[in-house]
């Protein structure tokens, strides 16, 4: 697979296996939480932050003093969970942007909005929590099938939009993968644009493997001044 050309940018990579994905990604988030503990301006970007595992880490990063911003395919629905989400921690540092990561424009537009709400070089944390899996077949109007546009082609943009308003030094960025990548052993990159019609774990399988493997090339990048990258399975 061709690199993107903003690989360049990630620091490094930490991807590791593990049999408890859930336990993973809440040691991934303590210790984010405290290494940043000492910052003084925090803000987290959250994509899929209002419901399961996501809905968690915004527990707790607010308490752990950052402001988040959650991307959410539904605003009405969202807006609830910001709601309860103060009542809950007592922060009042959590808001929400419409995020439709089927669709490049409304990631541009989500990019765009953060830009106007936070300074440059702000941003600590870009957890790509957000995705789907194994649902039925559908070409979005960019083009790709929707599994491998939510999971791997939008999040890998958002990265790429957001990076000139993450802190260069303290700043990292999460993509989930999955272990049903160890079932591709061929990222033929034209395959995010091909249909299936009854299973659909192929292509997510694909998409997930397709993430690990631009966090791996991110890795090859070791500049101490730029934001790491971590892709979690």
């Amino acid at each position: 697979m061709r690199p993107l050309p903003h690989e360049q940018h990630c620091q490094a990579v930490d991807w590791k296996p593990s049999s408890s994905s859930q336990q993973l990604c809440e040691r991934q988030v303590d210790t984010l939480i405290q290494s940043h503990k000492s910052i003084k301006t925090k803000t987290a970007v959250i994509t899929g932050g209002d419901s399961g595992i996501g809905l968690e880490i915004c527990h707790g990063l607010l308490a752990a003093g950052f402001h988040v911003i959650i991307g959410t395919r539904s605003m009405d629905f969202c807006l609830d969970v910001v709601d309860k989400l103060k009542k809950q921690t007592g922060s009042d540092e959590v808001s929400c942007i419409e995020l439709d990561l089927a669709l490049f424009e409304s990631v541009r537009s989500f990019a765009a909005e953060i830009k106007k709400r936070v300074s440059q070089k702000e941003i600590q944390l870009l957890i790509n929590n957000a995705g789907v899996m194994n649902i039925p077949c559908k070409l979005t109007a960019d083009g790709y099938e929707t599994q491998c546009q939510t999971n791997f082609l939008s999040p890998v943009l958002l990265a790429q939009l957001l990076l000139p308003w993450m802190n260069p030094q303290t700043g990292k960025i999460l993509f989930a993968s999955s272990s049903t990548l160890y079932a591709i052993n061929n990222l033929n990159t034209d395959f995010s644009s091909r249909t299936y019609s009854l299973d659909g774990l192929e292509h997510y399988a694909y998409s997930k493997a397709c993430i690990a493997h631009i966090a791996s090339q991110l890795a090859k990048s070791n500049r101490r001044s730029l934001p790491s990258g971590h892709c979690t399975h």
